[in-house]
């Protein structure tokens, strides 16, 4: 897999418009359509004509650790995997944002490309953070 962090929701994050452990932090299943905007997609009211009909999975962060890396500090954001029970549509990202109820509020957060199409046929599909469950999510430089 592969990710990135959406600029918005890493400025947001950065100037502590909310914490990784003290926000719900919901996920999407976007569609195989979706082309993902790390610049210009910014709130979930941007992209949720990709959105899959699997319902939200919610994320339990766990905390964050601080790591140097190439002597650059960045912090890794923890949590658990994500799980979606029943899936019949095909999918190619995970999205996780901040979830203020309001898609026009909601600031996109990661973007998890699966690399390649997923085709559940009604089974789950499930999502593991780097490094097992629980493990780091995404890496934000500092």
């Amino acid at each position: 897999m592969a990710s990135f962090v959406y600029r918005y929701g890493e400025a947001r994050y950065r100037v502590g418009a909310f914490s990784w452990t003290g926000a719900n932090i919901g996920a999407m299943l976007m569609a195989t359509t979706y082309v993902p905007d790390q610049d210009s997609d910014q709130f979930m009211a941007d992209i949720t004509t990709h959105e899959i009909t699997a319902g939200v999975s919610r994320i339990s962060p766990i905390g964050s650790r601080s790591v140097l890396e190439s002597g650059a500090a960045t912090v890794q954001l923890l949590g658990e995997e994500l799980v979606w029970p029943v899936v019949t549509t095909d999918c190619r990202y995970a999205v996780l944002y901040n979830d203020r109820a309001n898609d026009f509020t909601s600031e996109l957060f990661i973007c998890i490309d699966f690399l390649t199409d997923r085709s559940p046929a009604g089974a789950s599909v499930t999502v593991t953070p780097n490094g097992g469950s629980p493990g780091a999510w995404v890496q934000v430089d500092l």
